[in-house]
């Protein structure tokens, strides 16, 4: 009998941990430029920047695969022009590195070419949080519109 109480407690661990960890679906990319604002910043001041591009993963969790549970931000990008305070409460846990430092581990929208010329990188080292960069342009001639590339990957 001690067969038969091995095969049901293993069984029941893998039904618990795939009931408890849950299923995902394929990513879904969202475009709308509003509501990948609102999933990525939602604890940003206001002035909202302009959004000029965005591009965000989402990735929906299932309990079983069947019962849908929540849905998490996978990779995303986004060019903005923003406040300079905007951008400095953005720029607040990332360190500055230089261009040579970067690394990207898939491919960059077309959009999405910010240049050594014109702006100064920042690097978000993960932690909790997916690694992330953030280009800032250097010399804006408005302060109020500020040109800012960010990604996570």
């Amino acid at each position: 009998m001690v067969i038969p109480l091995v095969i049901r407690s293993v069984a029941f661990i893998v039904f618990s941990v795939i009931a408890f960890v849950g299923c995902t679906t394929p990513t879904r990319v969202i475009r709308d430029a509003d509501t990948n604002y609102n999933f990525v910043f939602p604890q940003m001041p206001d002035p909202k920047p302009e959004i000029v591009n965005s591009r965000l993963e989402r990735i929906d969790r299932y309990f079983l695969g069947l019962i849908p549970l929540y849905s998490v931000n996978g990779e995303w990008e986004f060019e903005l022009t923003a406040d300079s305070q905007w951008v400095a409460v953005l720029r607040r846990d990332f360190k500055k590195i230089q261009w040579d430092q970067i690394s990207y581990s898939r491919e960059v929208p077309a959009w999405f070419n910010p240049s050594s010329e014109r702006f100064t990188v920042w690097h978000l080292h993960p932690t909790s949080y997916v690694a992330a960069h953030l280009f800032v342009e250097r010399n804006p001639e408005d302060e109020s519109r500020v040109h800012v590339f960010i990604r996570r990957h």
